[in-house]
């Protein structure tokens, strides 16, 4: 009977524990400044746009929304064509990614701007209610 009671109990603990982790451990965690800072820790003003699509591919969790004028991901391409598709990029202004997606329908997604040479001006963070 005692040992039902302990294993029951450590069940709902771990439960209980990797809830916690999951929420502190969120992207959407935070306010949008909150969010910004951490993202320009990340990739700060200034960082060319392939090290900025580096970091967001390294990335699993995140997912990019649009690249304007079109974006297909590295891993579509064959490996002679990577380079010569990574100066086409450096032409384009925005990536926009999103970071994450919270228990009650609250998503976080960032746009990173850059200049008309391929660095770095600027990162929006929005947050909206995504049913």
């Amino acid at each position: 009977m005692q040992k039902s009671i302990i294993i029951i109990l450590s069940v709902v603990a771990i439960v209980i524990l990797t809830i916690a982790i999951s929420v502190l451990t969120n992207p959407v965690r935070g306010t949008e400044e909150q969010i910004r800072e951490r993202t320009l820790r990340i990739t700060p003003v200034g960082t060319n746009i392939e090290e900025v699509l580096e970091i967001i591919e390294s990335n699993r969790r995140w997912k990019i929304l649009n690249f304007p004028r079109g974006w297909v991901p590295l891993s579509s391409l064959p490996e002679s064509e990577i380079q010569a598709f990574k100066r086409e990029r450096v032409q384009m202004n925005a990536i926009q990614v999103v970071l994450g997606r919270s228990l009650f329908f609250m998503t976080v997604d960032v746009l990173w701007e850059f200049d008309e040479d391929g660095y770095l001006i600027d990162v929006r963070v929005r947050r909206y209610v995504s049913i």
